[in-house]
């Protein structure tokens, strides 16, 4: 909520902002499904990132532009 807060006092596009929260919610949640589930987001480093990429590329099959808007959010 504090993001989509701070998103919105800029000067994003709405779609934008809805893309943004959604791109970071999905990173949370591979985050908890193959971390330690007692793991901060603030633990995670450039590895974690890579391993999200290889994740979003090999396995949902996304393009490198989608993989690419993803990391902005991040």
């Amino acid at each position: 909520e504090q993001f989509e807060e701070c998103l919105s006092s800029s000067a994003l596009a709405p779609a934008t902002i809805v893309n943004y929260v959604a791109d970071l919610r999905a990173f949370l949640r591979w985050s908890e499904e193959t971390r330690d589930a007692a793991c901060s987001p603030l633990c995670l480093d450039t590895s974690d990132i890579e391993e999200f990429c290889t994740y979003l590329r090999d396995e949902k099959g996304h393009a490198p532009s989608t993989i690419n808007r993803r990391l902005q959010a991040l």
